[in-house]
């Protein structure tokens, strides 16, 4: 394989399996799925004047933008729910995506057919090995880009709404091999499969099972290194 960028996410779907986001909750063939411990979500704090950068490190807070009014930052919803107990901010705003809203920059980037956004995504059906889907005009943005690129089919090109190989029209397709749905647990500051689509199984190298090193790129250089998080497991 040739050297690409490495990137580590979590596995939320597999191969068979049909997954939907509905208001931030992931659901796998129609069930919810577990919350992973960590998830992160955005918020808006509304603020008294401006607050010291050691207050949102304190409570584990690396994400934080100033923005007018206060701040915009990613962080755990209990502690959010901490943060309103301060005097000196006056609102919590949790920020999502409505559903209808369409985010061209979301998979499988048709906002006329599909419109999906990192909160409210699918169902979408994430293809085994040996399973067939028919073609049609609405289900080829969604796997056009694994015939072309992940399955290694020679001289396939769409044209006019539609797949060809070698001049001849392709209405079905059989999966040569497994895809992978995978999402970050920082769930609205993750560029992950909500935006680039599935994961070929051929390019799963490995898991993650310790951090080594951890860095908050926002803090001063002596402050840079999370000294707790060095050599944690990953769960």
């Amino acid at each position: 394989m040739d050297l690409k960028t490495y990137l580590i996410k979590r596995c939320i779907g597999v191969a068979g399996d049909t997954l939907e986001i509905r208001r931030k909750q992931v659901y796998l063939n129609g069930v919810p799925a577990p919350i992973p411990a960590k998830l992160q979500y955005s918020y808006y704090l509304q603020t008294d004047g401006d607050v010291q950068a050691k207050f949102f490190q304190k409570h584990g807070i690396t994400d934080v933008y100033p923005v007018q009014g206060g701040y915009f930052l990613h962080t755990l919803p209990e502690t959010a729910a901490k943060l309103r107990t301060f005097d000196f901010i006056r609102e919590v705003t949790s920020l999502e995506a409505q559903p209808g809203e369409a985010d061209p920059r979301v998979f499988p980037q048709a906002p006329v057919t599909y419109a999906w956004n990192q909160d409210n995504f699918g169902p979408l059906y994430i293809p085994k090995a040996g399973a067939t889907v028919t073609l049609t005009p609405q289900t080829l943005p969604l796997y056009e880009k694994i015939i072309r690129e992940y399955e290694h089919n020679p001289n396939v090109e769409v044209k006019d709404g539609k797949l060809f190989q070698n001049g001849q029209e392709m209405t079905s397709y059989t999966f040569q091999q497994n895809y992978y749905f995978m999402m970050g647990d920082n769930r609205h500051n993750s560029h992950d499969s909500r935006f680039w689509g599935f994961v070929p199984e051929e390019y799963v190298v490995g898991k993650a099972v310790l951090v080594w090193l951890s860095t908050d790129s926002s803090a001063t250089f002596t402050d840079r290194i999370r000294w707790n998080r060095l050599f944690s497991s990953i769960k």
